[in-house]
């Protein structure tokens, strides 16, 4: 299974949208819904529920590249959104 990077985000019907503008950047919001469940991670930055299991995960600069952030968000018990926040320069 795969998401089609290559088609909109889910965000709005023209794609990525502008959150917000300061200095020489440009932040952008997107997300993609997927099916699968969240199993185990070993990330520090996880969100669990009153049972105990993932909700939600977060990924930081590190491991996608400056100035992008990843979040696997539990929809329901089989879809998964995959909302990511980049910045980049106005240029």
């Amino acid at each position: 299974m795969k998401v089609d990077l290559s088609r909109q985000p889910n965000t709005i019907p023209q794609g990525l949208h502008i959150v917000h503008v300061h200095q020489n950047k440009v932040g952008y919001i997107g997300f993609y819904y997927v099916f699968g469940e969240l199993k185990k991670t070993t990330k520090k930055r996880k969100v669990l529920d009153e049972n105990g299991e993932i909700i939600k995960v977060s990924f930081n600069d590190a491991e996608f590249g400056d100035n992008i952030q990843v979040t696997i968000n539990r929809i329901d018990i089989d879809k998964l959104s995959f909302d990511f926040y980049l910045e980049d320069s106005k240029e």
